[in-house]
């Protein structure tokens, strides 16, 4: 491992394989190094003060790992999943960014981290403060740890409550916070 990446040992690792290891098949980067693409899309690093949405400092990797993912086979993968009425497709952090960015979820309704969030807003998405958005067949988690919560919810959501309780309890964790879904009357603003 390279000292330089900035999360040292807590990197992230890519559900696709490019993980910026050493790659025994040749030089998959493109840059040279004998190592694997690393996807940095949900490597966030969280420090008290900082703007995440900057193009400098702590979230410029963030975000270019965001935008290196666009240049992938991803996203034609999303845009397939997305139009396929047989798939519910789920995001959470930074995955919602992904899509987002990829242009698959303009007008409709997400979440991400709540440092995120105007980011989101910005890419055409009805940008939602919750834990979990239910938005018919996208379901988005905010930060990482309501990944648990999407998870449970879409468990409850396709096969039914008893079935979700029973892995809450194997998983010792407690749901936080109400889906929020696109129904009902609207709140009065206080």
């Amino acid at each position: 491992m390279s000292p330089a990446h900035p999360l040292g040992e807590h990197r992230p690792r890519a559900l696709d394989g490019h993980d910026g290891l050493p790659d025994p098949h040749g030089d998959l980067d493109g840059r040279g190094t004998g190592r694997r693409r690393s996807s940095w899309c949900t490597a966030f690093r969280f420090r008290s003060g900082s703007a995440w949405a900057s193009s400098e400092g702590p979230w410029q990797h963030s975000v270019e790992g965001c935008q290196r993912t666009l240049t992938t086979e991803l996203p034609a993968l999303l845009k397939a999943a997305m139009e396929n009425p047989e798939v519910t497709v789920s995001a959470v952090c930074g995955g919602s960014l992904v899509l987002a960015m990829a242009g698959l979820l303009v007008g409709r309704h997400a979440t991400t981290h709540h440092m995120g969030l105007d980011m989101l807003d910005a890419t055409g998405v009805h940008a939602v403060s919750a834990r979990v958005v239910d938005d018919g067949d996208l379901v988005t988690g905010a930060g990482v740890t309501s990944g648990l919560d999407l998870g449970l919810y879409l468990l409850e959501r396709e096969v039914g409550p008893r079935i979700a309780h029973a892995v809450e309890e194997l998983f010792a964790h407690e749901r936080r916070g109400t889906v929020w879904r696109n129904t009902g009357p609207q709140p009065a603003r206080f």
